[in-house]
């Protein structure tokens, strides 16, 4: 879906073909096998996402997303033990895979020239030249 918003303003087509047939909001589906593992939007991952798509913190926690410092409230355990606790300044926004996918799906299904096709799986690509 970062493809399809990145090259909206190329003026080409995008038609994004996706194997389940897509739900309306953050539920399940056969096609995401992490689904339901935490995921933490690394600060600067979550910072690029913010520029393509603004106010996606925002909707991410409007939601149920959550900020955190994960050098402070994260728990690590490296091979010399428990790793000391301490305030890193770079904020990470958890939620779930389904919740960061909806909400970025949600947009990019508002762009111009965005065709999504659900149900239908690929087994390969033909490119013609023209």
């Amino acid at each position: 879906m970062r493809g399809a918003r990145a090259v909206r303003s190329l003026r080409y087509r995008v038609t994004l073909i996706e194997r389940d047939e897509l739900p309306e909001g953050a539920a399940h589906r056969k096609g995401v096998p992490q689904s339901r593992h935490p995921h933490g939007l690394l600060d600067r991952g979550r910072r690029e996402l913010s520029a393509m798509f603004p106010g996606l913190d925002d909707s991410i926690r409007q939601r149920g997303g959550l900020d955190m410092d994960a050098g402070l409230e994260l728990a690590t355990l490296n091979p010399e033990g428990w790793a000391t606790r301490r305030r890193t300044g770079h904020q990470m926004l958890f939620a779930s895979r389904l919740l960061i996918e909806s909400v970025i799906r949600d947009r990019v299904k508002n762009l111009p020239r965005v065709k999504f096709v659900e149900g239908t799986e690929v087994h390969g690509a033909v490119v013609h030249a023209r």
